[in-house]
C-alpha cells in the first residue's frame, strides 16, 4: 500500500478527480518519465554537482554506498528505471540522502529525508527485492542517529512540489517546443496546394 501511495503522490500537477483518473494520469507520468539528464538539466543541475552529505558519518556497512553526484543519481536512475532523477535537486540541498543498496545479488535505491525518515525504497523499476527490505533495515538504524524523527515542515513540502512541478513544466515545454518544431518542418515540405 506503501508503494502505490509512493507512486500516485509522484503525480506532480493538480488533480481534482477520483483516485483511477489520478491513477491514471501517474501511469501515463511515469512511462514518460523521459531521459534522466534531460530531468536534471530541467532541474538546472550539472552532473559534476555535489550532494550534500549528512551531517553524520555515513553507513559504514558493506553493500551500502551514499550518491554523492547528481551524475551518480543519473546513473541510479538509467540503471534502475526509476525517478530518482527528479530528486537530485533535493540531495543537493540536503534535504535528501540517496544511497544504492546492493544485497544478496538484488539492488535496490533508497531515500532518507534530512528528518530521518525512509520517504522511498525500491528495486528496479520500484519493484520490491530483498535488497529493500535489507536496506531499510541497515538504514533505518543508521537514520535514527541523524536526528529525531519528524514531520516534514509544510514549507518543504510546498518547496519540494515546486521544484517537481517546475522541472516538469519545462520538459513539457522542452516537448512541445520540438514537437511544433516537427510539425513546422513538415508544413514546409507539404505542398501548398495552389
Amino acid at each position: 500500500m506503501q508503494r502505490l501511495v509512493w507512486f500516485l503522490s509522484d503525480w506532480p500537477g493538480l488533480h481534482n478527480g477520483d483516485l483511477g483518473g489520478l491513477a491514471s494520469k501517474a501511469i501515463r507520468w511515469h512511462r514518460q518519465l523521459g531521459d534522466p539528464r534531460e530531468v536534471v538539466a530541467m532541474l538546472g543541475l550539472r552532473e559534476s554537482c555535489q550532494t550534500m552529505p549528512p551531517p553524520i558519518p555515513l553507513p559504514a556497512t558493506k553493500g551500502i554506498r551514499f550518491l554523492a553526484t547528481v551524475g551518480e543519481i543519473v546513473v541510479e536512475a538509467e540503471r534502475m528505471h526509476h525517478c530518482v532523477a527528479f530528486h537530485a535537486e533535493a540531495a543537493v540541498y540536503g534535504r535528501l540522502y540517496i544511497f544504492h543498496v546492493e544485497h544478496a545479488g538484488a539492488h535496490a535505491t533508497i531515500e532518507v529525508t534530512d528528518h530521518a525518515i525512509i520517504t522511498q525504497a525500491g528495486g528496479p523499476r520500484n519493484s520490491h527485492n530483498v535488497a529493500v527490505t535489507w536496506g531499510r533495515e541497515q538504514l533505518a538504524e543508521w537514520a535514527r542517529r541523524l536526528a529525531p524523527a519528524r514531520h516534514a515542515k509544510p514549507d518543504s513540502v510546498a518547496l519540494e512540489f515546486a521544484v517537481w512541478h517546475r522541472a516538469v513544466q519545462r520538459i513539457e515545454a522542452r516537448r512541445r517546443r520540438r514537437r511544433q518544431a516537427a510539425q513546422a518542418r513538415r508544413g514546409r515540405q507539404a505542398p501548398t496546394g495552389d
